[in-house]
């Protein structure tokens, strides 16, 4: 198989917009929160943003095991080696970044770890009973979590989400707080099941329809499936923004519990769930149309594509190095002056500008890099440990 094209561009794209977001989030205070910039991109860019991301790693599990005639032991230990590589990436980044006591936030890459295992069994699955698997979980989360107490753990009650708020008051809400990371035991499963940052439910049905997708891809059927694909988007996007519209007529209702909720991405609520999968079917129709079905020279490539396509290839790098650069920073700062410095630094466009200047500089190191062989990031050393192990 060919590399597909628009899987590096929406992966690449996804990743220089959340550089984007999470300096405007964690960089900008109180009154960055109340402008068009912060909400343009923490909630119309990175809402949907995670979903695809997730999406195009199962789909490029299965474009890469294509490719492998391994017989099935030797696969599985491949993706035991890659995905417990990723989970410990995750938990080491998280130690780096915001201390050795907040690693059980469940980031997005220990959910990329543990799937990377859970994937593989789903070869060995038609197709139909991936996506029922998917629906049960989309259906059965709110009842599976309706007796935890959110506010608690993410420090207060939800508070709606400043912009939107002044045209559709509590259509949109957000924690008041981070997610409070517990050292024990049931704090520890119940932030990796449901209540964490990336919690096994309901965030890993993306993984598993995206491995669906890779099916369509590889069998050389997804083409005809774009039309179907942009039609069901439609469908699931206005089924959670109708859903999340209906709430402000039950007020109280509970995003972690109820179907008929507010928008909310802490904790993923069932009508974001909804609005995230459309989104994301929606999107990657789209840019498989224009990138894979009409293809064109590879030499004809803007230079933006090629950027895309580098962010891609070094995906677990960049992502590792960019928490890095905002979480250290931070840390300065509150030793400097003694104070909390998340969400509290400067105002939004400031913020913008610091990730703007941010992602100019990984994109200058990866550029380097690459040059130099790609030796020694994140990527390379999975290469070399999974050579070694294998061979072992």
């Amino acid at each position: 198989m060919n590399r597909i094209l628009s899987i590096d561009v929406m992966r690449g794209f996804a990743l220089m917009c959340m550089v984007l977001v999470h300096f405007m989030i964690y960089f900008g205070d109180s009154a960055a929160a109340s402008t068009w910039p912060y909400f343009i991109l923490s909630h119309l860019l990175g809402d949907w943003g995670a979903p695809c991301f997730l999406m195009m790693m199962s789909m490029s599990q299965v474009l890469s095991a294509d490719k492998r005639t391994d017989e099935p032991l030797p696969l599985f230990k491949r993706a035991l080696i890659r995905g417990g590589y990723i989970f410990l990436v995750g938990i080491l980044m998280l130690a780096l970044t915001w201390g050795p006591g907040k690693i059980w936030k469940w980031d997005i890459l220990t959910l990329m770890g543990t799937m990377t295992v859970i994937l593989f069994f789903c070869r060995f699955l038609p197709s139909w009973l991936i996506l029922a698997v998917s629906l049960f979980i989309a259906v059965a989360t709110p009842w599976l979590r309706a007796g935890i107490d959110f506010a608690s753990v993410w420090g207060g009650p939800f508070v709606q989400v400043h912009v939107i708020s002044y045209y559709f008051p509590g259509i949109l809400v957000d924690p008041v707080s981070e997610f409070t990371v517990v050292w024990k035991l049931q704090n520890v499963l119940l932030g990796f099941l449901f209540a964490g940052e990336f919690p096994l439910l309901p965030w890993s049905l993306f993984p598993l329809v995206g491995f669906v997708l890779g099916r369509r891809i590889v069998s050389g059927r997804i083409q005809n499936d774009l039309p179907f694909l942009v039609i069901i988007g439609v469908l699931f996007v206005c089924l959670g923004l109708g859903g999340a519209y209906a709430s402000l007529f039950r007020p109280g209702s509970s995003v972690g519990g109820d179907f008929i909720s507010p928008l909310s991405f802490y904790p993923d609520s069932f009508t974001m769930i909804n609005f995230q999968m459309g989104m994301a079917l929606i999107v990657l129709s789209g840019l498989y149309f224009f990138y894979d079905v009409r293809k064109e020279d590879p030499s004809r490539v803007s230079f933006l594509v090629r950027l895309y396509v580098l962010t891609s290839r070094f995906s677990l790098t960049f992502y590792f190095l960019h928490y890095l650069m905002i979480g250290w920073p931070l840390m300065i700062v509150a030793q400097i002056t003694g104070r909390n410095a998340i969400s509290t630094l400067m105002g939004a466009f400031p913020a913008l500008l610091a990730g703007l200047a941010g992602l100019a500089l990984l994109e200058m190191l990866l550029l380097l890099w690459q040059k130099h062989g790609s030796k020694y990031s994140l990527e390379w050393c999975l290469a070399a440990i999974t050579s070694h192990l294998m061979k072992r």
